[in-house]
């Protein structure tokens, strides 16, 4: 299953232009949204304000859904199916954590995706060079 990048970002309505941008770097937008969004809800959670909670929640699963959704399992080797297991864990600890309130649920995945951000910008310093 794979999806064009651009309107799968396009779909999270970040703020950001990505008339322009590459289908890297439109991945990378997305984990930037998704770890903002993880952000606002756990500062929301603090707040106890659960619309604002609800709906930085939503578009973080909106953003790893996105994510999960351009996976390529025909050039993505063994890394697609293991990013898939990820995703999976990450959507899975969001509606827990929406769900029960728990803002170390929140923490849990905001450190899966920062890793994966992390991974992200190390395949384009590579490419950068190649």
């Amino acid at each position: 299953m794979y999806t064009d990048a651009k309107k799968a970002y396009l779909s999270t309505k970040a703020n950001t232009s990505v008339h322009d941008a590459s289908p890297h770097r439109l991945i990378a937008l997305m984990l930037d949204a998704c770890l903002e969004n993880l952000a606002v809800a756990k500062g929301a959670m603090a707040r106890s304000d659960v619309p604002g909670k609800a709906r930085a929640i939503k578009k973080s699963l909106d953003c790893i859904v996105n994510l999960q959704a351009c996976l390529d399992y025909e050039r993505g080797g063994e890394i697609a199916p293991k990013l898939d297991d990820l995703y999976n864990f990450c959507t899975n600890r969001l509606a827990l954590a929406n769900a029960s309130n728990d803002a170390s649920m929140i923490d849990q995945v905001y450190i899966v995706m920062a890793e994966i951000k992390a991974g992200w910008a190390q395949i384009e310093v590579v490419n950068a060079h190649d």
